[in-house]
């Protein structure tokens, strides 16, 4: 999960610096960009004492991180512990890399899914699209469909701090070949 969330972070942070959604290998080694992104890094003194929960770390205050990039749900989470130390504004960047998780199902030929398995398939991408499902924002996450409400409890008490309900999820960054991915992730380790 903070390798996900890190990644999400470097391409965010590369599609900002570049102002373009589409970035390769040499964009993502290129030593300028590598020199940007390098203050974000050492805003955080000790990334081995920041544990898992890069937000939950944050929420210790500004000698464990002054700055921080991470998925709107772990801020939402951990709202009230940063709130504690000073106040906190959130912004969302103009270049997103998005986490987003799609009902997938890949076919073995060799096995092919049985009826009830289609079947069983087909209503878990319903139930995924029923006003039940946006018990979600209670987890910070955003429903698949629609956006949260003021009346969600993380999404209404994090308004006053740039959380929006709505957000302008402006430019969507381009996933790079995974080799690529892991090279530029092991210049920030």
């Amino acid at each position: 999960n903070s390798d996900i969330s890190g990644l999400a972070v470097l391409l965010s942070g590369a599609g900002s610096y570049y102002e373009r959604e589409q970035l390769d290998r040499s964009a993502l080694t290129d030593s300028a960009f590598l020199d940007w992104m390098r203050p974000i890094f050492d805003a955080v003194p000790n990334f081995q004492s920041l544990g898992g929960n890069v937000a939950q770390g944050f929420a210790r205050g500004p000698s464990t991180a002054e700055i921080g990039i991470l998925p709107e749900a772990q801020w939402l989470l951990q709202l009230n512990g940063i709130l504690s130390n000073e106040t906190v504004v959130f912004h969302y960047p103009r270049y997103n890399f998005v986490l987003d998780f799609p009902l997938a199902v890949w076919a073995d030929p060799t096995a092919p899914l049985s009826d009830d398995e289609r079947a069983a398939v087909a209503a878990f991408g319903e139930y995924l699209r029923t006003s039940a499902q946006g018990r979600v924002t209670a987890y910070g996450l955003r429903p698949a469909e629609g956006e949260p409400q003021t009346g969600d409890a993380l999404f209404g008490a994090a308004l006053p701090y740039g959380i929006a309900l709505e957000p302008d999820y402006g430019i969507a960054v381009q996933a790079p070949q995974r080799q690529t991915a892991e090279t530029l992730i092991q210049q920030f380790r």
